[in-house]
């Protein structure tokens, strides 16, 4: 589960050829608006994941208000499990970030599929 930022670390996934510590995300405030969360790499301070062109990629923070907006995200109630949290983009409501095809991609919802990947 995500908590509020509060610097605390997400664990990454077994499944990963990556040191651990490469895999890991710490909650933070949201970069464009405080009531949300970023989540920023234990391994490369300053870097985030954000999504651009409809993928979820890690990058380095710009600055820019674009950058912010990407990278900052509404933890909801899990779409398919209510006890686990979903992630919505800031930007674009009803767009989640979820799994697909091992890849982290921002979609709508609409199958129970895609709720159980986001």
């Amino acid at each position: 589960d995500l908590h509020k930022p509060d610097n605390s670390c997400i664990a990454g996934s077994r499944f990963t050829d990556l040191a651990q510590v490469a895999s890991e995300w710490k909650v933070v405030e949201g970069l464009a608006d405080s009531s949300c969360i970023s989540l920023e790499s234990v391994d490369k301070p300053g870097w985030y994941l954000r999504h651009q062109n409809g993928n979820v990629i890690i990058s380095q923070n710009d600055g820019s208000d674009l950058f912010k907006s990407d990278a900052t995200w509404r933890e909801k109630p899990g779409l398919s499990d209510s006890s686990k949290t979903s992630l919505e983009t800031y930007a674009f409501e009803g767009i989640y970030m979820r799994h697909y095809e091992g890849n982290m991609i921002i979609s709508s919802i609409s199958t129970d599929l895609d709720r159980a990947d986001a």
